[in-house]
């Protein structure tokens, strides 16, 4: 019996294990791309240039372009559209090849890796494919966020569908890392 063969018998797995885990992995992706796309539209037609819409106590929409990172930091560099672009693509990178060795022993591991990589892909394709005129000054790429979460005279700066992906599914990722390092395929 084939090494695969012996790994496969005595964990219980089926020989399609991994082929479902990354047909999970990649339709949460999607999931996330397509949600984050169509709430940004949603924004960008709906709620631009409107005063701040409160669908319940505490949520807010408010479009913001972000030219920056989190939080805005780097928004005024005129390098961080593309030092943006480049850690994203990096942490892409990443990601897919964190799948190939996940995806093969850990299951539980296909939800959180496809909310990262949607995530990803959402902020990425708007910083590749969205450039927002701004009053004055030459189009730039921007990311669209526009949730805000407030407590009282308190508010958090604003996000979007893929920032939600991304911060369930790092740490949930991080929590798998540590319980568990992923093991090279033999």
């Amino acid at each position: 019996m084939g090494s695969y063969a012996r790994g496969v018998a005595s964990t219980g797995a089926t020989p399609h294990a991994p082929w479902r885990r990354l047909s999970v992995m990649a339709g949460t992706a999607v999931l996330v791309v397509v949600a984050d796309a169509m709430t940004k539209s949603w924004a960008l037609v709906h709620a631009r240039g409107w005063p701040p819409r409160s669908p319940m106590r505490g949520v807010e929409f408010t479009v913001t372009l972000n030219h920056g990172s989190a939080f805005g930091l780097g928004h005024s560099s005129p390098a961080a559209p593309v030092v943006l672009v480049v850690l994203a693509t990096a942490t892409l990178a990443w990601l897919l090849w964190m799948a190939r060795r996940l995806l093969w022993n850990a299951g539980v591991a296909a939800v959180p890796l496809g909310l990262a990589i949607g995530g990803t892909l959402g902020n990425l394709a708007d910083r590749t494919l969205r450039t927002i005129p701004v009053w004055g000054q030459i189009p730039r790429p921007a990311v669209v966020d526009f949730i805000v979460l407030r407590a009282g005279n308190a508010a958090w700066p604003a996000f979007n569908g893929a920032d939600i992906a991304l911060v369930i599914g790092l740490p949930w990722l991080a929590i798998l890392l540590l319980r568990q390092p992923p093991t090279p395929r033999s």
